[in-house]
């Protein structure tokens, strides 16, 4: 194969030496170079890379999927406890119970463990516990309930204190 692949390139270089070269004309004044294609990149997702934590999410997890923050809020602190931290995503791939399972699967990847789970209507309920740290996540599917963008597919809300 390699032997067949070195005769192609030997002949494709014979090929360009036997031919003619480009005469310019002598009265020429400018040259100008050959315009070259040069192909376009197409336009890359405007989700950060999963391999990076997110201080907007409970223990700085990266979503896999694609996302969209709609509200965050940090409500104060009452009796010496700490700020209830409260955000709101709509997730842009998969389905209500695919979304919920990657997000049990990074949040495990970080040392929590998923201690309760149920259903309330189509929202599917998570609750998450380390080391006395706990986080609530609530996936949502689109239902028509709230005005999502076109390209949602539903929401996630997270709880958590910090």
């Amino acid at each position: 194969m390699r032997r067949f692949i070195g005769f192609g390139v030997a002949a494709l270089l014979l090929a360009a030496c036997n031919q003619p070269a480009q005469q310019v004309p002598a009265d020429a004044a400018e040259t100008t170079a050959p315009e070259v294609a040069v192909p376009v990149e197409a336009p890359v997702a405007q989700t950060p890379a999963p391999a990076a934590d997110n201080p907007d999410f409970p223990a700085g997890f990266q979503p896999s999927f694609g996302y969209s923050i709609r509200s965050r809020k940090v409500e104060d602190a009452t009796n010496g406890q700490s700020p209830v931290r409260k955000l709101v995503i709509e997730f842009k791939q998969g389905d209500a119970l695919t979304v919920d399972k990657q997000i049990e699967e990074l949040l495990l990847a970080k040392g929590y463990k998923r201690y309760k789970t149920f259903e309330r209507g189509d929202d599917l309920v998570g609750d998450y516990g380390n080391s006395g740290k706990r986080i609530t996540v609530t996936t949502t599917p689109a239902n028509g309930k709230l005005k999502l963008a076109e390209d949602s597919l539903g929401t996630v809300y997270f709880v958590w204190t910090e």
